[in-house]
């Protein structure tokens, strides 16, 4: 019997990105020797990804199936949860609609979580710009996520690139939630609850998609608003599941770092553009540890 798999992709109003990441889907490695479904939850209630998956499933292939789903309340987290409610799969893959899959991508996420005994196995994420992306932006690698030799036990990731073990995974933790929705970080906070619960998430280096960075996200602004973002998604999530121990202490480190990144930045500023950019980055980051602690979150999706 084959190995069932179900693809996830959550998507909003990027039909051409949409369209370029099942292409790269239906070229797998491998591809035919699993029963694959390839699930599309359009989160904009006008169902502009539609379309695009009905012009894939009219090409009558046996192997992936699609399923077309809409959740017409703008929220990640809901499209996410409607994507498993609607799973039957051994596996369940994640990618963004934005992103393309390398041509060994599912086979060696299969073949690492088989290796490490794993529920989980997540992967890199590469990014590419296009060419009238400013220099100092597509070779500053602000956008470069850390990496890790494969099989590094991993304590939360992303649903950019993963796959998941369906039958190792806890029925009641099985759902992102909600509330963080338009903030982001549902995923974040969804694989660092299933670690608590001693779910093995590991690391697979080789099992690489690539991401399009849009002009509208390849700036300054964009850059300290998602540093901004996900420092508060750090304390919001620690503070959610008891992880601070000593909030004082934690106020204080969090202050004395952030005072010593805007010295940081200070002082590079008239002689290294990118390191007095990253130090900017990382007091936004601070910063935004600390101002979730208001629990008045910056909402990114809105």
């Amino acid at each position: 019997m084959k190995i069932r798999i179900d693809i996830c992709i959550c998507t909003y109003k990027r039909p051409i990105l949409l369209s370029k990441c099942i292409e790269s889907l239906l070229n797998q490695q491998s591809i035919d020797s699993y029963d694959c479904t390839i699930i599309v939850t359009d989160n904009d209630a006008n169902q502009s990804a539609m379309t695009v998956v009905a012009n894939f499933s009219d090409q009558n292939r046996p192997n992936p199936r699609f399923l077309y789903l809409c959740e017409p309340d703008k929220n990640i987290a809901k499209a996410r949860n409607k994507c498993l409610e609607h799973s039957s799969g051994d596996f369940i893959a994640f990618i963004d609609d934005d992103e393309d899959a390398s041509h060994n991508w599912l086979f060696t996420h299969l073949n690492s979580i088989e290796l490490y005994q794993s529920a989980v196995s997540a992967g890199p994420v590469l990014s590419r710009f296009s060419e009238h992306t400013p220099a100092w932006i597509s070779n500053g690698y602000f956008f470069d996520r850390t990496r890790y030799a494969t099989g590094t036990i991993l304590s939360t990731t992303r649903t950019g690139n993963v796959l998941l073990k369906k039958c190792l995974i806890p029925t009641e933790e099985f759902y992102f939630k909600e509330e963080y929705g338009l903030t982001g970080g549902s995923d974040s906070e969804f694989f660092r609850r299933l670690s608590n619960k001693n779910v093995k998430i590991i690391w697979t280096d080789e099992a690489i998609v690539t991401e399009e960075v849009p002009e509208s996200r390849a700036c300054s602004a964009w850059l300290l608003k998602r540093s901004y973002r996900i420092g508060q998604g750090m304390t919001r999530i620690s503070v959610e599941q008891n992880s601070i121990n000593h909030l004082p202490i934690f106020i204080l480190r969090n202050f004395l770092l952030a005072s010593y990144a805007i010295t940081q930045y200070v002082v590079f500023l008239p002689i290294d553009r990118k390191s007095s950019f990253n130090a900017l980055r990382k007091f936004s980051k601070r910063l935004g540890m600390l101002t979730a602690l208001s629990k008045n979150y910056y909402q990114e999706y809105k």
